[in-house]
């Protein structure tokens, strides 16, 4: 029998020596993060990396780490909000990276499985050329 027994991590950043809690993936913060995504076209740089942090990290957090507001340099914004985002998402990548190993895993075996059918119609090909 396979456990599916899961419990999820609690992710926490350090930003100027203080640790901060990364929301945790649900779909409210998907659904969020959805809407921040499909308005990055119309936002300024300051305003999507605000936004981004505000989802994961909420209002107070970010008035700590941007205490200057727009005077804040927007380098070291997109710095944290990236790297934010990175934590919120590392999660769920293991688990993509995983499937993706196990997946290409599968292919390699399937391609040593074929290699002497292919190796036989390579042998017959080149017979037939020679004729």
């Amino acid at each position: 029998m396979k456990d599916l027994s899961y419990e999820p991590k609690e992710i926490f950043v350090r930003i100027d020596g203080e640790e901060y809690k990364v929301a945790t993936r649900t779909p409210e913060i998907d659904r969020k993060l959805q809407e921040h995504n499909d308005k990055l076209d119309n936002m300024s740089s300051y305003e999507a990396s605000m936004n981004l942090c505000k989802i994961l990290l909420g209002d107070e957090a970010v008035k700590k780490i941007f205490p200057n507001g727009e005077k804040e340099n927007l380098n070291r914004m997109y710095f944290i909000a990236k790297g934010v985002d990175e934590a919120y998402q590392e999660e769920y990548q293991e688990m993509r990276d995983k499937e993706f190993e196990e997946t290409l895993a599968k292919m390699d075996k399937l391609s040593e499985r074929t290699k002497p059918v292919i190796e036989m119609i390579d042998r017959t090909n080149n017979t037939r050329r020679r004729r």
